[in-house]
This record gives C-alpha cells, sequence and structure tokens, in this order.
C-alpha cells in the first residue's frame, strides 16, 4: 500500500507546537521500507524531536547519499529542502549547500555503506573541515537495498540470512572511528603554526573585496577575510572595526609600509687582490605607513551590489554619486562593468528589450567597451526577430491592432525592414476597410 498518498487532512484537535505546526507536518511520505526496519524508527525520532525543538520545516534542509538509510529523508519533513546524492557524496553536496546558504539547518543522513565504505574519505573530511550540520548515520552492518551483503561494519562471524558468515573485521565502531578521526585531526591542527596575519582597522566605506583587492590583488579572496574574521562574505563593516587579514599560500600579501629587499652582498675578491674602499651605505629611510585612501560609501555601495550582482542598485548608486563628482574615475569605470555586465546577463535571459536599453547607455559611455557591439548587434536582431513573429502571429489570430503594433516597434528599431513595412501597410489597410464596413 506504500503507493498511496498520505491523507493531508488533519483532526482539528491536533496539538501544535510554538511556531503553530502539528506533529503530523513533520511527517512525510509512506515509507516503502520493510516492515519493522529500524529505519522508520529513527525517521519517527526525527519527526518527534523536531516537532518538540519547534523546528521550521522550511528552515531545514535534509541530503542523504545511496542506500535504505539514504531513502529515509522522504519519510519526514516532508515541507523541507531535500536531496538525494550519489553513493557516498552527501558530505560534499552539504558543505556546498552550506556555503551558498548558512542559515539553515541542515541534516545529513547516511548508512553504515555510505559512510564507511565508499564514503569514509567524505566521512572523514566533513569532520576535519567542521561543517555545522547533524550528521546521522544509521548502522546495522548489512547492505539491505542490494540483498543483504555485510557492510564494513559487520562483526566478523556474522551470519547472513542464506548462511554466509562473515569472515572479515569489522573497520570499527562507528562512533569509535568518528572520535578517532576528530582527534588525529585536533593533534595536527594543534602542530600547525598559526598563519601569519595583519591587523587592518576599517575605514568608512571599505567592502570586503575592497580590501582583498588591496591586500591580495584579487577581489574574489574576500572569502578568506570573511571567513577569518567569521563574517558573511557580503557582510557591510563598519568603521573603527579591526580585521586579521591572513596570509594565503601562494598569493603575495601588500604589506603597507614594506620594506625594500637588502642589497647583495658584493662578490668576495681574489687572494692578494687590493680591495677598493667601499663608502659605507646611507641607512635606508623608513618607508611611510600607507595609509589606504578614503573610499566613498556611495562606490562601495554600488561595488557590494555589483558583486551580488545586483546591478539595478549598483547604478543607483553610482548615479547618485556621478551627479555630485561627474569626473570621478572609478565611478564611471564601475558604471561601465556595470552595464556591460547587466545587458550581457539580459540577452542571456532573452530580455532582449532590457538589454537593448542597457546596451544602448553604455554605448552613448563607451561605444567600443569590449565586446559590447556585438552584444548590441545580436540584441538588436533577436528583438526585431521577436516582435516580427510576434505580429505574424496577432495577424493570424486576426488581432490587427497588436500585429500593427509590433511591426511598428520593428520600424522603430530597424526603419528598413521591408517586410515589416510591407506587413504594416497590409494590416492598416484591412483594418481600415473593417472600420468602414462596421460604420
Amino acid at each position: 500500500m506504500t503507493y498511496l498518498a498520505k491523507p493531508k487532512l488533519h483532526h482539528p484537535t491536533l496539538k501544535k507546537n510554538a511556531v503553530g505546526y502539528t506533529r503530523r507536518d513533520y511527517e512525510g511520505k509512506v515509507s516503502t521500507l520493510c516492515a519493522g526496519c529500524g529505519h522508520d524508527s529513527i525517521s519517527a525520532a526525527i519527526i518527534e524531536a523536531c516537532y518538540e525543538l519547534n523546528v521550521q520545516p522550511h528552515r531545514l534542509a535534509k541530503l542523504s547519499g545511496i542506500g535504505c538509510s539514504s531513502k529515509t529523508p522522504d519519510y519526514f519533513l516532508g515541507q523541507s529542502h531535500g536531496f538525494n546524492t550519489v553513493h557516498g557524496r552527501m558530505p560534499s553536496v552539504l558543505t556546498g549547500a552550506n556555503l551558498a546558504n548558512r542559515d539553515l539547518v541542515y541534516l545529513g543522513v547516511s548508512g553504515d555503506g555510505d559512510s564507511a565504505s565508499i564514503g569514509l574519505g567524505q566521512f572523514a573530511h566533513v569532520m576535519r573541515r567542521g561543517v555545522n550540520m547533524l550528521y546521522i548515520l544509521e548502522n546495522n552492518g548489512v547492505y539491505g537495498l542490494t540483498k543483504g551483503q555485510f557492510s564494513a561494519t559487520a562483526d566478523a562471524g556474522s551470519k547472513a540470512k542464506k548462511g554466509a558468515i562473515n569472515a572479515d573485521a569489522a573497520i570499527a565502531d562507528v562512533d569509535v572511528l568518528g572520535d578517532g578521526i576528530a582527534r588525529t585531526f585536533e593533534a595536527l591542527r594543534e602542530q600547525t603554526q598559526e598563519v601569519d596575519a595583519l591587523s587592518h582597522t576599517v575605514r568608512a566605506g571599505e567592502t570586503l573585496p575592497g580590501l582583498a583587492s588591496q591586500y591580495y590583488g584579487n577581489r574574489a579572496l574576500a572569502e578568506v577575510i570573511a571567513e577569518t574574521n567569521k563574517l558573511k562574505p557580503n557582510a557591510r563593516l563598519t568603521a573603527g572595526t579591526v580585521l586579521r587579514i591572513p596570509e594565503v599560500p601562494g598569493v603575495t600579501l601588500n604589506r603597507p609600509g614594506a620594506r625594500p629587499p637588502a642589497p647583495r652582498p658584493p662578490a668576495p675578491t681574489a687572494p692578494g687582490a687590493p680591495t677598493a674602499a667601499v663608502p659605507p651605505a646611507p641607512p635606508a629611510p623608513a618607508a611611510p605607513r600607507e595609509e589606504s585612501p578614503e573610499v566613498n560609501p556611495l562606490l562601495a555601495e554600488a561595488r557590494e551590489a555589483a558583486d551580488r550582482l545586483d546591478y539595478s542598485q549598483a547604478l543607483s548608486d553610482l548615479d547618485q554619486l556621478l551627479v555630485s563628482s561627474p569626473r570621478n574615475a572609478d565611478a564611471l569605470t564601475l558604471k561601465k562593468q556595470v552595464l556591460y555586465s547587466q545587458g550581457k546577463a539580459q540577452l542571456d535571459q532573452r530580455k532582449y528589450r532590457d538589454s537593448l536599453a542597457t546596451l544602448n547607455q553604455l554605448a552613448r559611455i563607451a561605444p567600443n567597451y569590449e565586446d559590447s557591439s556585438t552584444l548590441l548587434r545580436q540584441t538588436r536582431t533577436r528583438l526585431i526577430e521577436e516582435y516580427y513573429n510576434s505580429g505574424i502571429r496577432y495577424y493570424r489570430e486576426e488581432k490587427l491592432p497588436e500585429a500593427i503594433t509590433q511591426w511598428k516597434a520593428v520600424l522603430e528599431i530597424d526603419p528598413q525592414h521591408v517586410n515589416a513595412r510591407k506587413n504594416l501597410e497590409q494590416a492598416e489597410r484591412l483594418l481600415k476597410q473593417l472600420d468602414e464596413r462596421r460604420k
């Protein structure tokens, strides 16, 4: 009977928790596992725990791998986010989801095969990273989904249903294994030297991408600074806050006021050769401390908006800045970049009318900016095709006013479009005849 959906009706007197949900709201589909399976008991415990802890279902994401245990997320929290990954790879996918949205509660469900065999490396490294998640490992020592083979956690001497005896020793108790891995990584962490870092006092208008560009020459490394200081990647910085700027392997850290490298010593002279007197070098003057220039708050906000692809907000901030400072080179450069990115994104999304308006605005500022002329030509062509074909469709549906509007739009873009002009004249003539007949 597992193909039947659960009824959605609730008894009106069911008790609700503090966030307004009944226990039934935390359930999922009817289980397809064998009757009496222990996995269903775990699902029931998760349902009860979420109900009692007042967890909002839409604030939780559940991920799993492959196996009987990994089927269970379908049987609880049916209103939550869910993703069923490939065998043994649940921790990696969950880590990526956690990086994309840290506001959700993450629940990973796995089994002894999924975590102690093919996914053992993933199991170890998700603990090394310390991902913020609840990792549920449902261990029964058997591959139930593939007819009962022994898993890596099955005890030596275990007997299968068909009489086979397990001759291999178990890898370890899963809880002992996990504790051992965690202790190993903790010991390695204690032996690792502290990463060198600089201190930076935030000035008004500074952003994480701006600091990454200043210290690393790469705005993409803003997340390193955010992670080091336990900030969100798009966090707004408060003036006066002191941040740690860590070293990144393979990347030069631009230190303010760094001294030039010491001169190389002279080559040794041959024995017996006269030695020329070398006057002592004057002491090198101390390099003045480089102060980062003040960044206009509107420019900083525009950069942040552009980084999160909010082009409308970025352009609004830049236009406000350019009203008071029309020749601000940084603002003009950023405006070209934003217009180009927005026009290209609109073209990819088939918003041809918006893309044409954006790229025309860019053409007035910088006619030869990158490949904007090519994008503009593509947008014009596709928009003309869209208007022209819409006119044909309306004409066939005998909607002459709408067809006329579409072909006029074609001629506004391309006055030399022969077919559009011909169709427009014919449609206007027919519409005029129809109006005369009605009179």
